[in-house]
């Protein structure tokens, strides 16, 4: 089954076509996915709403080129269709949202030490951006409301067998580059022996602004045999407004090929541009029908404070290599 934490590879890992120009020269990694969904909401907040979705969430191309000993580029680019039905705001954020991850990381005389500097995967919380890491087809409420997906800038850190660690100045979530939105961030994580991960995150900013927001994240990732589990805790503030949520995941494989995964979460968040309270619960199974490729079903209630409960249903196909 995938493990949906970032730091994990998922397993079903990727299949890469690797060309070496010569004994010295860079090897580069190609890997990538093609995810297509049904969907339909049975209760939807407006009649209008409901109906069958059908569509291409999302193409990606991952390039990962290693260059000598300690250097590594890497270079993510990816199309979806949904999102592009948003209007963006000008040619840099359209751009941006093709441009998924693109980075250099430089170790530091071969070392533990490494600087990093461009557009990575935010590394907070239990969930992560792709869907080749995670158990279903939805992203919970702290992923989605909670916590950033991307971050621009650069980060300074450490990491060994079991322990890692990094500092970052970027702009503010989820922003390619804007004048005094700088912010500053960090994460801790710890290997549980062979059992699993924790991790200590957070980020403050913008600092230039009177009332900087600040976010504080816990996640956890255990491992016993068939059963995983995993949980994440999430804090913010900014000014008067707070924001408080949790999430647990429990995954269990059947055989090698299937599994299934009951997720709940909660957020009650007043931050503005964000704002919500409420809960979800899911359920779906993940079956393995080839190599590189999944079929993933899935059910899943939101229930709004002040809003009808919504049921959706989702068949995901989702392949890789």
């Amino acid at each position: 089954m995938r493990l949906s934490y970032w730091f994990f590879a998922p397993l079903f890992t990727l299949t890469t076509i690797a060309a070496r120009a010569d004994d010295t020269g860079p090897v580069v990694t190609l890997s990538g996915f093609v995810d297509s969904s049904l969907s339909y909401t049975f209760t939807p907040k407006a009649l209008a709403d409901q109906g069958l979705v059908i569509g291409l969430d999302q193409v990606e191309l991952d390039i990962d080129v290693a260059v000598g000993g300690s250097l590594q580029l890497r270079v993510d680019l990816e199309f979806l269709p949904s999102a592009m039905l948003v209007p963006a705001d000008g040619p840099v954020a359209m751009f941006d949202r093709i441009v998924e991850q693109a980075y250099a990381v430089y170790a530091i005389g071969q070392s533990e030490w490494f600087v990093r500097a461009g557009k990575w995967n935010a590394p907070i919380g239990f969930e992560v951006i792709d869907p080749t890491g995670l158990w279903q087809w939805s992203y919970g409420l702290l992923f989605s409301l909670a916590t950033p997906a991307n971050l621009t800038g650069v980060a300074f850190g450490w990491a060994g067998e079991s322990t890692a660690a990094q500092l970052w100045v970027s702009n503010d979530w989820d922003e390619p580059a804007t004048y005094k939105h700088a912010s500053l961030g960090g994460r801790f994580q710890q290997a549980l022996g062979a059992a699993g991960t924790v991790g200590v995150s957070a980020t403050f900013g913008k600092l230039a602004e009177a009332d900087p927001k600040l976010m504080l994240d816990v996640d956890l990732t255990l491992g016993f045999g068939d059963f995983k589990l995993g949980a994440q805790f999430n804090f913010g503030s900014q000014g008067d407004a707070s924001s408080i949520g949790a999430l647990i995941a429990l995954n269990y494989a059947f055989t090698d090929a299937f599994s299934m995964t009951v997720r709940g979460d909660y957020l009650d968040r007043e931050i503005i541009g964000s704002q919500y309270k409420g809960a979800s619960a899911t359920l779906a199974g993940l079956l393995n029908l080839t190599q590189g490729f999944d079929l993933i079903a899935e059910l899943r209630a939101d229930f709004p404070d002040r809003d009808n409960t919504a049921v959706l249903g989702a068949l995901e196909l989702l392949a890789s290599f």
